[in-house]
């Protein structure tokens, strides 16, 4: 069942910023809008461009259907910034990579992104993280090479969004110990 929870423009709004900051979106910027508009991680494509003065292009179904006419679409389009579910990152990072391609940032979000290979991409893979509670995502990291054998992660908080893992008692337990995930900050849903 889908659920609701009530977001406030500050919260949108900041995260954004943050955003714009972290993947370099201004008014040059051409970006994509792979998400359903009922996937919250819609807004960030919808409004990251729009409040920098981007593009938004819309893929057709075919194109968030194949990779290889995906990452044509945004030879053809210039595009520069690319959400792509985790689900079919893996694709897209590993399909032929054409010439001409203007990406600087892919990003995702939706469920674990396991180790992957970007030492040939010519842009940066992020990867974000956060449920809809807090305005979309809360943390992100730029995904380093799966050569490098490092340890899963969700990444480090934006912002000033503070993110926790504490035991039943609250308090915090050490890395690598299981825990609850508590996140604090204005990015949370009312």
């Amino acid at each position: 069942n889908p659920k609701g929870v009530v977001i406030e423009h500050h919260s949108v709004l900041g995260l954004i910023r943050l955003h714009n900051r972290d993947l370099e979106i201004d008014a040059s910027s051409r970006g994509t809008l792979m998400a359903a508009v009922g996937f919250d991680l819609s807004q960030s494509e919808i409004w990251s461009q729009l409040l920098a003065g981007g593009q938004i292009q819309v893929p057709t179904d075919s194109v968030l259907l194949n990779s290889d006419e995906f990452l044509a679409f945004c030879v053809a389009h210039e595009i520069t910034h690319a959400f792509v579910p985790t689900l079919r990152v893996y694709d897209v990072l590993n399909a032929i990579q054409p010439p001409g391609l203007k990406l600087r940032f892919i990003y995702t979000c939706g469920e674990k992104l396991h180790p992957v290979d970007v030492d040939h991409l010519s842009y940066q893979v992020v990867d974000c993280y956060g449920p809809t509670e807090t305005t979309i995502f809360v943390t992100s990291r730029v995904v380093p090479s799966a050569r490098l054998n490092s340890p899963a992660s969700i990444g480090w908080p934006m912002g000033d969004f503070k993110v926790f893992v504490l035991d039943g008692d609250l308090n915090e337990v050490r890395p690598g110990e299981a825990g609850e995930l508590c996140i604090a900050g204005d990015c949370l849903a009312r």
